[in-house]
């Protein structure tokens, strides 16, 4: 049985989805993260249930959230995509003995084929757990964990070299990967 709470977010939910992932997709580009982006908001929504009742414009709360998670979407995105190399510089970081050649080779080893198609497909190509989950034949919750573990396995393999520096060399690589396919 649904609560009043369920009831009042099922109906801003059906009142608001369609523009909500209309404006995401306008930003985004692609419908796959736009609809978990607005299915992010709607999970903020329900954590945050009782202050969305009492909120004067709860229409306005979800936008300003959804606009909120936007943001920081393509904060990630941007920050990802300043890192990549250039093609023109591939063919000296890929050089055999060359740090990056080291690089692809220990990440390689520390994931199977199937855990580095998956990491290549959500971030280089953008594509959205939803997607990627649909094409498995899993669920989204099943492809964020394996997306996290894939994460979790690099870290180690990759080491302690710095935080930012770490992220640029591994952003290079996938950027490699993608290339020598």
């Amino acid at each position: 049985m649904l609560t009043r709470e369920d009831d009042f977010i099922e109906s801003l939910y059906r009142s608001e989805y369609v523009k909500l992932l209309g404006y995401a997709q306008k930003w985004v580009g692609k419908a796959g993260p736009a609809q978990d982006l607005v299915q992010d908001t709607f999970h903020e929504a329900v954590q945050n249930a009782d202050t969305l009742r009492s909120h004067p414009n709860p229409q306005g709360w979800l936008m300003q959230t959804l606009k909120y998670k936007l943001m920081t979407y393509e904060r990630d995105r941007a920050r990802y995509a300043k890192l990549f190399v250039s093609s023109e510089a591939v063919g000296e970081i890929a050089a055999p003995g060359s740090h990056m050649a080291e690089l692809m080779q220990t990440v390689k080893a520390a994931l199977t084929p199937q855990e580095f198609d998956l990491f290549e497909r959500l971030i280089l190509r953008g594509d959205s757990h939803l997607e990627a989950a649909s094409e498995l034949g899993i669920t989204v919750w099943a492809c964020q964990k394996r997306a996290s573990r894939i994460k979790e396995k690099l870290k180690k393999a990759l080491g302690e070299n710095g935080g930012h520096k770490k992220t640029k060399f591994f952003c290079q690589l996938l950027m490699l990967a993608v290339i020598h396919r």
